[in-house]
Parts: structure tokens; sequence; C-alpha cells
């Protein structure tokens, strides 16, 4: 230092000299405090010259390109164990993740996150407090002049996720630490230039600096009066900068606000929000038996808004948790796939798949059965959004391929059933949604999907269930139009009950107007016996909103032109005996020969625990035709069905020669 020169020269520190600050200071001696915000040893002072390791270094660069490891390494909570790391649930991970993954333009050098607008519906005690104080943390601590505002319905909710932010700072090592310029109750401001403010949401919400992220949080539990007005004054100062973001939280709160709006819009695709949900069976300990406990302490109503997130609070979900918490580890976003045919209906838009299904490849013996949902006919979709009611219902399909049952799931349930048609599964390999085309194009989809590319004239493996409803005869006819259809395509059933005496014919279709409850239950059976096993993210999403409203199944504050089909079409296939038919002939001569062998000796040994059947019981199990002949032939030596020896639509004796009738197969 040059003589005369009085500027002092400041100290350089580093995590070694910061540690024995601490240890002197707990040891009861006076120290600097320099380094430290208001003289907490917790807080790093703003402007500290720092000498970080090359160690050091590298755990940030990580820390900052890794949320989830920045997150579970480092931020620490209060548990019952004190103030410790926490491992990340599954949709935690996915919700920081989330908000949090960003994108690099290198054009205007800027990263731009990839997600700008979320809302997430979340049930209580699913830790979604300290999930937002980990991605909030993070934002604030890898970004430079970031401005977050945190708005709630209550001050006291937000100055609770300032202060998680705070008390993740503290637990952080020194040279993780931001710098701490200000610090209250209500806000942040580090020496990044990075700042968060909190606040309750007022009439007349006046924002005075650029805002690079809004957390709204409890948005439905906003008063009336006041979120339009604050909504307007809002979200349009995210549109000033490029790196802006919107992040909406909330459990339901009926369906007259703009939450309701919001979800609804995303999970119809109609907004830019991206829509998360997390339910309650989610967390773990939060089983059946929980839930039964929580509704006798909660109340039935309380726990259907606040737990099971319906926007109809004297609703009830029809689905078991369990179910949803074993189909929501199947589920993935379906994808458009091109198909190698030249048919423009085969590549519309509209179909999508899932992932790891090639359409491309279907085999010989592949079999697949397509749920048809036409829509109502609910109006034009801007106008309907406008007016703040659901989204115009769509015309649907969903695809579903059939695979033989395992051995094992048939003998669990065998106690309830054991016939040919417990033999199959239907898993969910495609769908078509539409709800801006009409019933004529989607039935020249279906028809295309039917004969151009599974080749049904064929190989006599699809099968369409369509509801008949008002729009269901433009469909037929239009579907019939195809130069290759084939008459079996279209499942037939009885339209009504039939009267004992009445001739009545099947027709094309079905008719769901009566005895939707219980098959519905039915089909809920299904999926609880996995049977039925739904892979598709935008089918499940309405599936987990499905139940009863006033005593009607339907979908609670959400469309069910997916869901219905599942529990509802499904279980009326397998009641009609021309559908039971064909999947006999699958087995009897496609199918694995291997996994018959062993699922008909499942079955035969039903048939000698379970003596007490009745005779359609009998024709069921064993594919009797109505003369009461069988049509497979049983080897007597071998104990099994002899499908080599047997050709396609062979009516064959057993052992002897003789024809099986009911009476005869009791003996065995």
């Amino acid at each position: 230092m040059a003589e005369g020169d009085n500027r002092k020269q400041r100290r350089i520190y580093s995590t070694k000299v910061i540690e024995q600050l601490i240890k002197d200071r707990q040891d009861g001696y006076e120290i600097d405090f320099e380094p430290f915000f208001n003289r907490d040893l917790e807080l790093r002072a703003a402007n500290v010259p720092f000498n970080m390791t090359q160690d050091e270094l590298d755990e940030y660069q990580k820390c900052f390109d890794n949320p989830i490891y920045y997150a579970e390494t480092y931020a620490k909570f209060m548990t019952d164990h004190g103030l410790t790391t926490v491992d990340l649930r599954d949709y935690q991970r996915n919700v920081i993740n989330t908000v949090t993954e960003e994108e690099y333009d290198s054009t205007n050098d800027l990263i731009l996150p990839t997600n700008r607008n979320i809302v997430w519906m979340s049930a209580r005690q699913s830790g979604k407090t300290t999930t937002i104080a980990v991605f909030l943390s993070w934002m604030l601590i890898f970004h430079i002049d970031r401005n977050i505002l945190i708005v709630a319905n209550k001050e006291k909710t937000a100055i609770e996720i300032v202060d998680k932010i705070i008390n993740i700072f503290k637990g952080l090592p020194y040279w993780l630490k931001p710098g701490t310029e200000q610090w209250g109750k209500t806000a942040l401001k580090l020496d990044n230039g990075s700042k968060i403010i909190s606040s309750a949401t007022t009439n007349t919400a006046s924002i005075g600096f650029t805002i690079h992220c809004v957390l709204l949080d409890e948005f439905a539990h906003i008063p009336d009066n006041i979120v339009n007005n604050f909504w307007r004054s809002v979200y349009p100062t995210l549109s000033s900068s490029r790196v802006s973001q919107c992040i909406i939280t909330s459990t339901p709160n009926g369906t007259t606000n703009k939450f309701y709006e919001i979800v609804s819009g995303a999970i119809e695709h109609k907004n830019s929000f991206r829509y998360i949900r997390t339910d309650y069976w989610e967390v773990p300990g939060h089983d059946e038996a929980w839930a039964a406990q929580m509704r006798a302490d909660f109340g039935d109503e309380e726990f259907a808004q606040e737990f099971e997130l319906q926007f109809n609070k004297n609703s009830k979900m029809i689905m078991k948790s369990s179910d949803m918490a074993f189909t929501e580890r199947l589920v993935k976003q379906y994808v458009n796939k091109t198909i190698h045919i030249n048919n423009q209906f085969l590549n519309d838009e509209h179909i999508t798949w899932h992932p790891d299904f090639d359409p491309n490849s279907i085999n010989d013996n592949d079999i697949f059965v397509m749920l048809v949902d036409l829509a109502e006919g609910n109006g034009d979709p801007d106008e309907r959004m406008q007016s703040k009611k659901k989204t115009p219902d769509a015309n649907t399909i969903n695809i579903f391929k059939l695979v033989l049952n395992s051995p094992a799931n048939l003998r669990r349930y065998s106690n309830l059933s054991c016939s040919i048609k417990d033999c199959f599964r239907f898993v969910q390999v495609g769908k078509y949604k539409n709800s801006s085309e009409d019933e004529i194009h989607a039935a020249r989809v279906c028809s295309a999907l039917s004969y151009n590319l599974f080749k049904d004239h064929e190989r006599n493996n699809v099968r369409v269930v369509v509801e008949m409803n008002f729009n269901g005869k433009s469909f037929l006819e239009e579907f019939k139009r195809h130069t290759l259809y084939t008459g079996t395509t279209i499942m037939k059933s009885y339209h009504k009950k039939p009267i004992p005496g009445e001739a009545q014919k099947r027709k094309y279709g079905i008719k769901t107007t009566t005895n939707k409850e219980h098959y519905c239950t039915k089909g809920n059976k299904l999926i609880s016996q996995k049977r039925t096993i739904v892979t598709c993210k935008d089918t499940f999403d309405q599936m987990k909103s499905f139940g009863y409203v006033k005593g009607k199944l339907t979908g609670i504050a959400c469309h069910d032109d997916l869901s219905m089909p599942v529990f509802n079409h499904i279980p009326r296939t397998l009641d009609e005996k021309t559908f039971i038919s064909w999947l006999e002939e699958y087995m009897y001569f496609k199918a694995d020969r291997s996994k018959v062998y062993i699922i008909n000796d499942i079955i035969k040994q039903w048939a000698i625990d379970n003596p007490d059947m009745s005779d359609d019981d009998f024709a069921e199990l064993y594919g009797l035709n109505e003369n009461n002949n069988a049509l497979v032939d049983y080897n007597a030596q071998n104990d099994f069905v002899d499908f080599s020896q047997v050709t396609y639509g062979q009516t064959l004796g057993y052992g002897n020669g003789n024809i099986l009738t009911y009476s005869q197969i009791a003996k065995y």
C-alpha cells in the first residue's frame, strides 16, 4: 500500500475462515461479523469477497444444472428429526422439474423457462409449501436480477412461504448461500439483484415493478369480488419479459371461479397452462384406511374438496385410491406417430399413441377393441370458454389391445369368476380425441384404423363399440361407406332388455341409457382386477374425476368423453355372446399355445372346485353353442385341449367322438 493511502483492504473469506469464525463465536469469543447479515451466523451478508474451492465451484454448477440434486442434498427442513434434508417424493420431483426446466436462447443470450404457465392442483398435506420453497429458493440463488411475486389469499400464507425460503438459506453451506441485502417477513432482497415480495390479494393490486415470476397460492380461494380485477392487474405484467413465469397452486373451490376456468382449459389443452395434479393417495401412508378415518374426522364434503380435489363438494369419485396409485405409475403422455400408409385419416393429428406402441408393426394375431364416444354437440369452443362453461365434448376413440390375462392374475380372482372373458386384459395403446370435427370425420378415422391399419377385413381382429346416441346413426352410416367394410366390425347388442317369448334382434352399437351405474361399477372392478389397463395420461386425468354428482355418474367438473367408455363400454362388451365368441376364436386359433394350456388348466380346476353353476355358466366357460354342442375337443389322455388338431370353425367331440352337452361337462 502506498504511503498516505488510507483505503482499507477487504478481507477475502473462505469456507475454512467462515467455519473458524462460527466456532469461535460458539465458544464465546468476539468475532468479525462482516460476512454475516445482521450479525446472524446463518445468513450471508451482501457482497462478501469469497474464494470458492474447485470442489465448491463444481458443486455450485451441479446444483444449478440439477434442481433435484440441490433440493435433496442441501435444502433442509424442520422434521420430527430436527433440521435435515429430505428425500423428495415423485410428484414433488415432477413439479420441481416442470417449474425449473429451462432452455437457452443463443440469439438473445437468455435463459428462458420451458413451461411459462403452470397450474398445480394439490391435495392438502402433500408438502406443497415445501415444494414451492425449494424451487423458489433455487430460482433466487441461481438467477440474476429476477423479481418474484408471491400472492396468496391470506397474508399468513404468503409470509409462511417466505419464511421457509429464509430457513432454506440458513441451512445452506456458506459458499452456496446468497448474499442478503434486505430481509423482512414479506420481502427478501439478495445481492445478485433478485428479490421476492409477498402479499395478500387486494381489490386493486398495485405492482410497480417488472415481474419475472408470480406465484399465486390458493388461487381458487381468492374472493370472487377481487379475483377478476386482481388477475387483470397481475397477468399482463408478465408479458413484459420473455423470462416471465406464472405458477398457480390451489385446491378446488367450486366451478364459478377463475381457477376452475384455468384448470378446465388446461386439461382440455385450450390454454397454455401446464396442468399438474397431486392426489392425496400419492402421499406415503395416505391409503384407503387413512382416507376413511379422515372422512370421519374431517367430513365428507370437506374431504372431497381438500383431499379428493373435487370441484363439486357433493361429488364422490368411483375409483379407489389404490387403483389410482397403480395406474399413475403406468400412464404416459401419448404422442403422434407417422403411419406409413397412404391414408389421410390415419395420420390425423388428433390420433396419438403410447410411446412404446408401434402402429406400423401390427401382428396378424393382434386383436383390438375401439371404444367410440360421440359428442352431443355443445357449440363453438371459443364461446363456451368465454362463458366460463366447460369446453365442448369431443368425439373420442379409445384404442385397446386385447392380451391374454396372466395366470397369476387369473388365479388371484378365480374365487369370483373364471371363464373365457376372464382370460383377457384390455390394454390401452392409442386414442383419438377431436372437438372441432363432427362424427362423420370420427367415422372415417375409425374405419381407416379398422381396415387400412388393423386390416379387420382380412384378420377379423377388430371390434368397434359405439354408443348409439343421436349422432350414432350418422357415424354408422359413414363407417359402412368404407370400401373394405365388413358387417362384423361394429359390435351388436340388444338396445333394450329382451322380453321372454318376444323376438328381438341385436342392433349395431350399444345403448347406455339404462344400467349405467351397474356397468360402471363392473368397469371399475375390471380396473381393480388389473383387467383394464389404462396408459394414457389424458384418459387417466378424466378417470380421476369420474364419479357421482347428485346420484348421477359423470365427469366431476370435467369431461368424461375418454373416461366414460372405459368404465361403461368395456363391461358391456363382456356381456355380449357374439363378443365372447370372437374371444374364443382368438383363444383357440390365434393365441400363444403355451399360455393357453396353462390358462385352460386353471379354468378346468375352477370348474372342479365350483360344481354348482348354471347351464349358462357352463356354456360360457366351455364355449358351448346354443344347441349344447362344444366348439372344442378335449383330449382325454393329455387332459387339455389339443389346439393343434383343431381347424377353424370345427365342431368336435370329446375323447370317444361324442358331442359334449352341459350335463356331460358337469361330470368333469
